[in-house]
């Protein structure tokens, strides 16, 4: 055997360690999610948490200018039908060899889920030409009970006129107040926003103050009743504030802290 020969064999075992131990990791990735409710009032956010397990020895690297995976999301009505649709999200970061990344992502900002009915989300990671996926997962988009509505011109936009439907839904076992604002005739929302839990035993109220917010009162507990004012602008709505009171209008007694 020539000394040329038993170079070029040195090599091509080199040259095979370095690849069959990477071919063999490949597969160790693994992408999980999973998302606040599986019960969720139309327009209301929607944050999905992607869990990556990078089990490998190679480092993934998310980034604009350079790049070797990307994290994709899919979300899709089941009743459409159609093939799930990837779209890649704007992450950068790098996962080590044996590290783990948690990513939310806002899920109204990829799909218009005003359409009441059950959707379907998934995720995936794709590594160079290897793609990873999730398991997939449903959650139900509903319209909600209404329990009370009022109208009103926007401020500034007398050809602009919003509803505020006060309603309630039910997650877990327990009932939640929302209120949905927004202009039907031209289909725009202006916010869902969560009330908290919803006792449906006294009748709520809703009023405009004198700057024109919307100040909800609701029962959300045996003995406690709460206050929530969200205001309006041409950008959309702003939940300013929320407080906790007693039948007499006494502030709610805080929970004694924890020890």
């Amino acid at each position: 055997m020539t000394e040329d020969t038993k170079r070029w064999i040195w090599l091509w075992g080199v040259c095979l360690a370095l690849v069959l131990p990477a071919a063999e990791v490949w597969g160790q990735v693994r992408v999980g999610l999973d998302v606040d409710n599986r019960t969720v009032m139309e327009n209301e956010p929607i944050v999905l948490t992607v869990v990556v397990e990078n089990e490998s020895e190679v480092p993934f690297v998310f980034n604009k200018v350079y790049n070797n995976a990307e994290i994709q999301v899919s979300v899709s009505r089941v009743a459409s039908g159609a093939e799930p649709l990837f779209e890649t999200i704007d992450r950068e970061f790098v996962i080590m060899p044996g590290d783990r990344s948690t990513n939310l992502v806002e899920l109204t900002s990829l799909e218009d889920m005003r359409t009441p009915g059950t959707y379907k989300v998934q995720a995936r990671v794709k590594h160079e030409d290897r793609a990873y996926q999730s398991q997939a997962l449903a959650f139900d988009v509903v319209r909600g009970i209404q329990i009370a509505s009022r109208a009103r011109p926007l401020s500034g936009y007398s050809g602009v006129r919003l509803s505020y439907s006060l309603r309630y839904c039910s997650r877990e076992g327990s009932e939640y107040a929302f209120l949905v604002i927004e202009d039907a005739e031209r289909g725009v929302s202006y916010g869902t926003f969560l009330l908290g839990p919803i006792v449906r035993v006294s009748e709520p109220a809703m009023q405009f103050d004198s700057r024109g917010r919307m100040v909800v009162a609701h029962q959300s507990g045996r003995n406690r009743f709460t206050r929530s004012v969200i205001s309006v602008g041409p950008d959309g709505a702003a939940f300013e504030s929320q407080s906790h009171h007693l039948p007499s209008g006494k502030p709610y007694p805080k929970a004694p802290r924890r020890q």
